[in-house]
């Protein structure tokens, strides 16, 4: 047996348990095999942990029946064990195809009046190799003795009878379920009806990546193909006001639950979206919804369909109610001749559809429409009534239930 100042299973376990991941040597102290020893375990633990957190346990890229577990022919109380390899808890396992029986374990049971079920699994463990298993890790031409061991994989099917799991493995070793065996009543053989294979075949990080990789691709275009797309002229009108039902044409509207935000073009990256409710049913090509309150000018327009989201190419401008300016001058003049232009100031004065009316301030309050001669987002010009005296304003849109009134008046003088 080889010697060691510690046992090297205890080391590596208790640093372990501390979460250690390496060892570095000092200057001018003593050199101990254990610390040597634990140096190389503790980059190899680290190693098959890596391996098994990250890659997984079966068996890599190629034939498919490594390591599996098959009946003889013809059917005995035995089985096959193909070759291959197998990875498990980070070790790799190579095998030649073996039968059960040749592993030098006790024969299996054969069931009697009930039915049983076996788990099938293979223990696999570092073998310690001194110079009696190996005469070359013998030194005889100069220290005539042995400075070091060899680790070497080791492992060996075995069954637990009359249980659905693996049981636990004791120290240094790992255990994978290969398969289980549902043995009928009265049975002595074991047939291939009888073998449900658990392992995980193909483990193969480069052919994984591959696949995932073709996977991306198969629902990038999946999500491409059903993602809302707008028409060439997605919107059924030029412009909306609050409480226009509008509808936008499309494709892909009915892949998913469908939501419809707005939100002002000129806003800020992390600006909220506002939602527009939906009206109607939602047809494939084509939803209506209804411009909500709150806001207005021009409008980015997102379509969500439950499998992507989509922004019109196009903005949606949406006028505001109208506003009389709320610094500057509201009207300009605010004393000129009949028949003069008056410009007023304001924002969403050039709604289509828009009514400038005036009323005269001595009289009980006789709303009378004057003639608008132009019209920009802020300005609105009209040609002054033929009436001469003071004169309330007000600006009317489908924009809002309410009219705009000026807080100043226009005072008109007869020629």
């Amino acid at each position: 047996m080889p010697i060691f100042s510690k046992d090297p299973q205890i080391s590596l376990a208790a640093n372990l348990a501390k979460s250690y991941a390496g060892v570095r040597l000092m200057q001018g102290v003593p050199v101990l095999d254990r610390d040597l020893t634990l140096q190389g375990d503790l980059l190899d633990a680290t190693l098959r942990r890596v391996l098994h957190h990250h890659l997984g346990q079966g068996t890599p890229r190629g034939p498919a029946d490594q390591l599996k577990i098959a009946p003889l022919v013809p059917a005995a109380n035995d089985f096959t064990i193909t070759a291959g390899r197998l990875l498990v808890g980070g070790i790799d396992v190579e095998s030649a195809t073996i039968q059960y029986s040749s592993q030098g374990l006790p024969a299996l049971t054969p069931t009697g009046g009930a039915a049983r079920v076996d788990v099938v699994y293979l223990d696999v463990w570092l073998a310690v190799i001194d110079c009696t298993g190996d005469p070359s890790l013998f030194h005889p031409d100069d220290y005539e003795l042995e400075t070091s061991v060899r680790l070497l994989p080791r492992w060996v099917v075995r069954v637990a009878e009359n249980t659905n799991s693996v049981p636990a493995p004791q120290a240094g070793h790992v255990h994978y379920f290969l398969a289980r065996l549902t043995r009928p009543a009265n049975t002595s053989t074991i047939t291939a009806s009888m073998l449900a294979d658990q392992r995980r075949t193909h483990l193969d990080l480069a052919g994984a990546t591959g696949r995932v990789a073709l996977a991306e691709a198969a629902a990038a275009a999946m999500q491409s193909a059903l993602s809302p797309a707008f028409a060439a002229s997605p919107y059924s009108r030029g412009y909306a006001y609050p409480g226009l039902c509008l509808k936008i044409r499309g494709h892909h509207f009915l892949a998913g639950q469908v939501a419809v935000e707005l939100r002002r073009i000129d806003a800020a990256a992390d600006a909220p979206w506002v939602s527009a409710p939906l009206v109607g049913e939602v047809e494939a090509n084509a939803l209506t919804v209804r411009i909500p309150a709150g806001i207005a000018g021009s409008l980015a327009v997102a379509v969500t369909n439950g499998v992507a989201r989509s922004e019109a190419p196009a903005p949606l401008y949406v006028y505001g109610p109208p506003t009389f300016a709320t610094s500057g001058p509201q009207i300009t003049p605010q004393t000129t001749d009949i028949g003069a232009t008056v410009t007023l100031h304001g924002e969403f004065f050039d709604m289509p559809g828009a009514v400038v009316e005036l009323a005269r301030v001595t009289e009980p309050a006789v709303w009378k429409a004057a003639t608008i001669v132009g019209a920009t987002s802020d300005k609105l010009l009209l040609k002054a009534p033929m009436t001469g005296g003071e004169h309330m304003v007000r600006v009317r849109t489908l924009a809002s239930d309410l009219p705009a009134v000026s807080l100043e008046t226009l005072t008109l003088w007869e020629i």
